[in-house]
């Protein structure tokens, strides 16, 4: 705090006090003259001075002396108070502290402002005072606990899905939130997909993680990656390793491939190590590639990654194969395989316009399903945090995950980071 201020502010409390003592000599001398019946005597600053140095009556100079020591000692006491909570430091917090906001917080806060035509950012609905909903708008995570069957689902995930005017992606258990809230929204214009990778009847939306790797060289294997670690999270463990690099080999050979192209997907990734015999040892795997470069030639990339899987023994490879296999088993079944073979959505879209996609599962296969719910919200994520909407007026929505069991998905990177 600057002198000049400290000096201004002592000044003005001075002249408070000042005028907090004349107001209470007057006011006490006005009360002592009242009660104690005193004709013919006015109020003024040294009345009570003047009737405690009186000779006459005893009485009447206790009352005065008290009087006076009133009206010095409140004024005093006030300011020495104020002058404790202006410059004593106020003993620091160690876990914080707060309250609970009043109305007053609430409309401060804009909490009470519903949309309006032009708003930024859609608001999400947060609770409910009286008659009245709290808003909340912005970019920021929110985070809400509370116990099982305790009214999540119907208080607030319900009500935003049927407030959101944007896109909307949804971690949908049960299906619940589809059931009650997929029709409304696809009334109001939005395009609506289930993916279901785990129903019975294949009725499912379907999304290809491998159709967002770009075919530029500049950019496959950057793009294969961001699959491979969420597949293959960095570990010590060496076939680990050599199982993400497997992945990476099978993937370009499949991109390099004409005949492979159109089964670009998981399901044919996994399926193909054992279906292919130029991979069974190094000298093969050579010559297979010579073979190929005069008419279509694998890349650098491609044989590097391949020759670290078939330079090792065949005891190693059955190790990696493992290893390889560990994350891709939920490929393996026929649902999964078939909505995850082709994109009946975009998730570049999810910006550009209106849209809602619930991603359901059943309850008794969410662990089951971690991995494969883990890779499509890091891609969903991945893939619109590239690009601003300030870069690309395309961008003219925004997109609210609403993450319902949360924690089914497992530990998802980007938003650890983001957060």
């Amino acid at each position: 705090m600057k002198k000049g201020k400290i000096a201004g502010g002592v000044l003005f409390l001075l002249l408070m006090c000042a005028g907090a003592i004349c107001a209470a000599l007057w006011f006490t001398s006005t009360m002592l003259i009242s009660n104690l019946h005193l004709e013919g005597i006015e109020p003024g600053l040294r009345t009570a001075y003047d009737l405690s140095q009186s000779g006459e009556n005893k009485r009447v100079k206790g009352f005065a002396a008290i009087s006076m020591i009133a009206s010095g000692g409140i004024p005093f006491g006030i300011f020495g108070l104020m002058i404790y909570t202006i410059f004593v430091p106020k003993k620091r917090e160690l876990h914080g502290s707060g309250k609970f906001a009043g109305r007053m917080e609430l409309v401060k806060g804009g909490l009470l402002e519903a949309d309006k035509p032009g708003d930024k950012f859609p608001s999400i609905v947060v609770g409910k005072m009286g008659k009245e909903f709290l808003f909340f708008r912005g970019q920021q995570f929110m985070y809400l606990a509370a116990p099982t069957r305790s009214g999540k689902g119907v208080g607030i995930i319900i009500p935003n899905l049927l407030h959101y005017r944007d896109s909307v992606v949804v971690l949908d258990i049960k299906g619940e939130n589809f059931k009650k809230t997929s029709g409304f929204r696809a009334k109001c214009g939005q395009e609506v997909h289930k993916f279901s990778p785990d129903d019975e009847d294949y009725a499912t939306a379907c999304w290809n993680p491998m159709a967002y790797v770009r075919d530029d060289p500049r950019f496959r294997v950057s793009d294969l990656m961001t699959i491979t670690n969420t597949l293959y999270p960095p570990s010590d463990d060496v076939w680990a390793s050599t199982a993400e690099s497997l992945f990476l080999g099978i993937a370009l050979y499949c991109m390099e491939t004409a005949k492979e192209r159109d089964n670009f997907n998981i399901a044919h990734i996994k399926k193909l190590p054992v279906m292919l015999p130029f991979l069974k040892d190094e000298d093969t795997l050579m010559a297979y590639v010579k073979s190929r470069e005069p008419f279509e030639p694998l890349s650098e990339e491609c044989v590097y990654q391949l020759r670290k899987y078939a330079q090792t023994s065949e005891k190693l490879r059955n190790s990696i194969m493992i290893s390889f296999d560990q994350p891709l088993l939920i490929f393996a079944d026929p649902i999964t395989a078939k909505a995850t073979s082709k994109n009946s959505f975009s998730f570049l879209d999810v910006r550009r316009k209106r849209m809602s996609i619930y991603v359901v599962i059943s309850p008794k296969n969410i662990e089951k399903f971690g991995k494969l719910l883990n890779l499509f919200f890091q891609q969903l994520l991945n893939l619109n945090m590239d690009e601003l909407p300030e870069d690309n007026p395309a961008l003219r929505y925004q997109c609210l995950l609403v993450l319902d069991e949360f924690t089914a998905m497992g530990r998802v990177g980007i938003i650890e980071k983001a957060s």
